[in-house]
This record gives C-alpha cells, sequence and structure tokens, in this order.
C-alpha cells in the first residue's frame, strides 16, 4: 500500500539527501510492504522482478534492527531506486521507498 508520494524535477528539488544523484523527473513513492516480508525479501522480489533487463548494485547495510537494502537498478537511462525500511525517508520497519528517474542518463 502506497504510504506517500512525490514528484519532482532536479531544478526544484528541495531535498539535497532525497536529490542527490537525480537528474531528471523523478517519482519517490513510499510503501508498506506486505505482511511478512522483510527488507532482503523486499530488496530479493525487486530483483527478481527487475532481472534481467535491469542491471542491479545491491548495497546491504547492518543498521540497529537489521539489516536495510539499498538497490539501485539501471537500464537503457532510466534508473530506480530501492530503499528498505530505516533507509527510506519517513520509512521504518516494514516499508520501502522507490524513486524512478525518468531522464538520469541521457
Amino acid at each position: 500500500m502506497r504510504v506517500d508520494s512525490v514528484h519532482y524535477n532536479r531544478k526544484n528539488c528541495e531535498e539535497p539527501v532525497v536529490c542527490a544523484g537525480q537528474g531528471g523527473y523523478v517519482t519517490n513513492a513510499l510503501y508498506t510492504a506486505p505482511a511478512g516480508m522483510d527488507s532482503k525479501a523486499i530488496a530479493d522480489f525487486f530483483v527478481h522482478q527487475l532481472a534481467p533487463a535491469w542491471s542491479a548494485d545491491i548495497r546491504p547495510q547492518d543498521l540497529p534492527g537489521g539489516t536495510q537494502y539499498s538497490v539501485d537498478f539501471k537500464k537503457d537511462g532510466a534508473t530506480i531506486g530501492l530503499l528498505t525500511g530505516s533507509l527510506a525517508p519517513n520509512g521504518g520497519k516494514g516499508t520501502f521507498l522507490l524513486s524512478v528517474d525518468y531522464k538520469a542518463h541521457r
């Protein structure tokens, strides 16, 4: 279930942490994970759904409360970022953030 979302382009982005590295028109959406899915299950789901068409850079981070995942997917000039749990802005246990940059490399 989507909890929150925001759209912006690099010219008018006022959130330096969220906007870092973004290059085009971006949509961020914070979701609540289905019951029983932990951060690894969330990351694994997206990796399996998007591979092999999208390349994935998976970065687990051991944090208090458990391992969280940051994953960047790239394909044809677009990027999708995934942040699980406490890595997601306003996130927490059982949440994940998807960030889609439509023109990252154009």
